[in-house]
């Protein structure tokens, strides 16, 4: 079930592009992304891998998430990322639909609480 008052960020995160990428990344603005891995940049910096509704991946330090995300929700997520081959894979097989599915719903029925900030 996703948590939809959750704003943290953390594997299991939801997030929805803003306007700002034109198109760049997951299908374009407004598409919705979750967050499967954490990664270290450098010594101390985190960046997060996300994976959107059409498949496409991506990581993002936290100015580019705080620039070209908007935190929605939270699901417990217990995916382990080994590779993008098996992640594109894992996305073929369906594993996310549930997720974008009732996210989408949500979202179509204006029920999502869009324009939080990253929690720092």
């Amino acid at each position: 079930m996703i948590d939809y008052n959750n704003k943290n960020l953390a594997i299991g995160t939801i997030v929805q592009l803003n306007n700002k990428l034109n198109g760049r990344w997951g299908g374009g603005p407004k598409s919705i992304g979750i967050c499967y891995e954490e990664y270290t940049i450098g010594l101390t910096d985190k960046g997060y891998s996300f994976i959107f509704e059409n498949g496409d991946n991506s990581g993002f330090d936290l100015d580019e998430i705080n620039n070209f995300l908007i935190i929605i929700g939270y699901i417990q997520l217990s995916y382990k990322f080994i590779n993008v081959i098996i992640l594109s894979h894992d996305f073929n097989k369906g594993l996310f639909n549930n997720i974008f599915k009732e996210v989408n719903i949500y979202k179509n029925k204006g029920l999502l609480n869009i324009g939080a900030r990253l929690r720092q």
